[in-house]
């Protein structure tokens, strides 16, 4: 999860130090929930996209979850429910 400015900065950093399997997660929201549930290895998405899409992002076991910049989920949590 990281700012939405730096998802194909992720995925590019991604494949070029694992050479895994990266899907970033774009569109709508059917589109979304399709690429939550795919068989990447790395699922690359934005704080919003997580507000969104919560209840398809619970439905998968993730091993990780990885948090680019935390501090902005905390703070961003608090502007958008102000």
């Amino acid at each position: 999860m990281c700012p939405a400015s730096l998802k194909s900065q992720w995925r590019g950093e991604i494949e070029r130090f694992s050479g895994r399997s990266t899907e970033v997660v774009t569109g709508p929201a059917k589109d979304r929930s399709r690429a939550y549930a795919g068989d990447s290895f790395f699922t690359v998405c934005n704080y919003e996209q997580v507000l969104k899409d919560i209840l398809h992002i619970e439905k998968v076991r993730w091993d990780l979850i990885i948090l680019d910049e935390g501090s902005a989920s905390r703070t961003g949590r608090r502007r958008r429910a102000a």
